[in-house]
């Protein structure tokens, strides 16, 4: 199982495309599953944010690969944008 957050982004959301029609097991740390498109029906979905530490737990469970492309483009209420890319990575 491969973990991908920021699977919605500019970059994620090829790289998603790939991973499925390659065959690779693949799990989406996600706010809004909405937002993969048709990709939800082909994965996992982990519901939570990179301000969420516990929310990836879940996520993790049984994963032997993260690709972590999620980023956070400004400070938010639980903490600045190098606060919550260090916890998330």
């Amino acid at each position: 199982m491969l973990l991908l957050t920021g699977a919605t982004g500019t970059i994620g959301m090829p790289l998603l495309r790939r991973l499925t029609a390659a065959g690779v097991p693949v799990r989406c740390l996600v706010r809004d599953p909405r937002r993969l498109g048709v990709e939800r029906v082909r994965v996992q979905i982990a519901l939570g944010d990179l301000s969420d530490h516990l929310s990836f737990r879940h996520a993790l469970r049984g994963v032997e690969t993260v690709v972590h492309l999620a980023s956070v483009i400004r400070d938010q209420p639980n903490g600045s944008i190098e606060e919550l890319a260090g916890v998330a990575t």
